[in-house]
């Protein structure tokens, strides 16, 4: 189960669809109709959007592109959700990475940054990643998965990393705090983001399992300024 299929769930309440949260948050037509999976309207339409879209085949890994703008598209709905409801606990968060403005950018000027940077009372800045599950997979296995060059860089600048499964069955998450020594197993070859002749790389990490903690927004962001003081 990817992004869309996962967070159509997740927001499948009182407070509205997928879609409405991403009209609420003011995105623009294209992905709202990526959303809805209309690809001949956005080619019509938008056809840079698509275009863009077509040039993400690394990223895309076995999906269509529709299937990955709509896993994409619905990834940021979370993220800005997730921001709006740090914020609103008085946590000094904000948006970062060359995809804070919700555009669908070609393969070469996709976002290897963080989604956002946490300020704390000294004044100090901290990116923290986001990725989430929405398989049980982390939970079930004990084990992370990321891609590419995800943790050099996570490693490298210290970040924060806020894994975060959501199922019907499992709402937990597990935050990570690269400014220690975090291990992590190279996989020369993972097998469900690669395809023939295309090996992808990916970084396993090791969820233990106090690590994981039920969800919640409270929860996080005490669990945030825990560290961070």
């Amino acid at each position: 189960m990817g992004a869309y299929a996962g967070l159509s769930s997740f927001f499948n309440g009182s407070n509205g669809s997928l879609r409405d949260y991403a009209i609420r948050y003011g995105y623009d037509d294209s992905n709202i109709i990526i959303l809805e999976g209309n690809e001949a309207s956005l080619r019509e339409n938008h056809l840079q959007i698509y275009n863009n879209l077509l040039s993400c085949r690394h990223h895309s890994d076995n999906r269509t592109p529709i299937q990955y703008g709509q896993d994409l598209v619905a990834s940021w709905v979370f993220e800005d959700y997730f921001l709006n409801e740090l914020k609103d606990t008085g946590l000094n968060i904000s948006l970062s990475g060359a995809d804070r403005n919700r555009a669908i950018l070609p393969n070469q000027r996709t976002s290897t940054s963080s989604d956002y940077i946490i300020t704390m009372a000294s004044g100090c800045q901290i990116q923290m990643e986001l990725v989430n599950d929405y398989t049980g997979f982390w939970a079930r296995t004990g084990k992370l998965h990321l891609r590419d060059n995800k943790y050099p860089r996570l490693r490298d600048n210290g970040c924060l990393l806020l894994a975060i499964a959501l199922t019907p069955q499992t709402q937990k998450y597990a935050l990570f705090d690269f400014r220690e020594e975090i291990h992590a197993t190279f996989l020369p070859r993972h097998e469900p983001w690669s395809r023939p002749g295309k090996d992808k790389a990916a970084y396993e990490l090791e969820v233990l399992p106090e690590m994981l903690q039920d969800f919640s927004i409270t929860n996080i962001k005490d669990h945030i300024e825990r560290i961070l003081q």
